[in-house]
């Protein structure tokens, strides 16, 4: 048996005992590749391992695209005398030709093919790879399962790329099962040996010298650089002047500081200041409440008071502390210090004669204060 036609037969025993319903995949292709036999040794056979893999999930994935080119071959009038138990064998040669073919290759898809019952393969291939079938039924059938994009891309676009070279293998499948005798492609010539037509470098030119850039003239300095502008003027100016304001104005305070206080006031003055202190004693007397008379038994038994403990101790400590304040004071008195009692009481004789009101001192003050200033500013000047 030829190594393409046993890994075919591998595959298409795999995806025969596959069962979805009670298995998975995975799990499946982990116990059939353990049961079955060795086809090679080393990476020979894990990449037979791998193939095997990849083609029955492939057709496990895609089934219902590989489905719907199977289901049309066995319906159509040459597929009808076909075993339906070949059914896993069309299933695994549309998955290579839909999915595996540019990375097969066209020999190696040959050799796949030809190593394959002929019969089988002419009626599957000349149906599937018919331009009538392809770009009719069968695409639109695909375009109700998978998206058009899809399709169009990774199906279609592949198999219109390589259709010569597979129309050209169905034929010789055709001719073989005529019994034609098959001419022998002539051999290539073999290549001969001719040195590189290398394009001969040109000698190369002296660059043109990089012309040096000339200075720019300079632009002059501009006057207005080296002259002072005219709002620095204008505010110098206006300080000058303002200052001979404020000096002459100070000269004058000087001469007349004292003309608006006289030592001794006028007759007005002092009839105007008695009549204000009449009105405002005037205002001051309330009508008095009368007094009610103490009550007898409080004059013959004193208010009736209820001291508790406390009471009686915080009244022991008032006369205490008011003592010690008496002694200290006659102290103070015996040392040479005097009483101020008698200072308070000429202060308050003081007031009472001059009452000046304050609203005819203030404009004074207010005068006087500025004046000062300004004349200890220049004299620190």
């Amino acid at each position: 048996m030829d190594h393409y036609e046993r890994l075919v037969a591998r595959c298409v025993e795999a995806l025969a005992t596959f069962d979805p319903s009670s298995t998975s995949v995975e799990d499946h292709l982990e116990r059939f590749l353990v049961s079955s036999e060795k086809m090679g040794e080393g990476e020979e056979e894990e990449e037979e391992v791998t193939f095997v893999r990849e083609v029955v999930a492939g057709c496990v994935r895609y089934q219902q695209l590989i489905k719907v080119v199977v289901s049309g071959f066995y319906r159509s009038p040459q597929g009808r005398s076909c075993l339906r138990a070949d059914s896993c064998l069309y299933n695994v040669v549309c998955y290579l030709l839909l999915f595996r073919l540019q990375e097969i290759g066209p020999a190696q898809w040959r050799r796949l093919v030809l190593s394959l019952n002929t019969t089988k393969m002419y009626k599957f291939l000349s149906l599937t790879l018919s331009e009538d079938n392809l770009n009719g039924w069968i695409t639109s059938e695909w375009y109700k399962v998978y998206d058009r994009e899809f399709v169009d891309r990774s199906i279609l676009s592949p198999l219109k790329s390589s259709h010569d070279e597979l129309l050209t293998l169905v034929r010789e499948l055709e001719e073989h099962l005529a019994n034609k005798t098959q001419s022998k492609p002539a051999p290539k010539p073999p290549t001969e040996v001719a040195p590189f037509n290398l394009t001969k470098p040109q000698p190369r030119s002296l660059p043109t010298p990089e012309k040096i850039p000339g200075l720019k003239p300079h632009r002059p300095v501009p006057v207005s650089t080296y002259t002072r502008p005219a709002e620095q003027e204008k505010l110098a100016e206006a300080f000058r002047s303002n200052r001979l304001i404020a000096e002459t104005t100070l000269e004058e305070a000087r001469r007349t500081q004292f003309a608006c206080a006289t030592a001794e006031k006028s007759e007005k003055t002092k009839a105007r200041m008695e009549e204000i202190v009449v009105r405002r004693v005037a205002e001051l007397q309330f009508r008095p409440r009368r007094p009610e008379p103490v009550p007898v038994s409080v004059l013959e038994e004193g208010p009736p008071v209820k001291m508790n403990t406390a009471a009686v101790l915080r009244e022991g400590a008032r006369v205490q502390n008011e003592l010690l304040l008496q002694e200290k004071r006659l102290a103070s008195l015996e040392a040479g210090e005097k009483d101020s009692g008698e200072f308070t009481r000429w202060q308050e004789d003081m007031k009472q004669v001059c009452m000046f009101p304050d609203y005819q001192w203030r404009p004074l003050v207010e005068c006087v204060g500025p004046l000062a200033a300004e004349r200890g500013s220049r004299e620190r000047d």
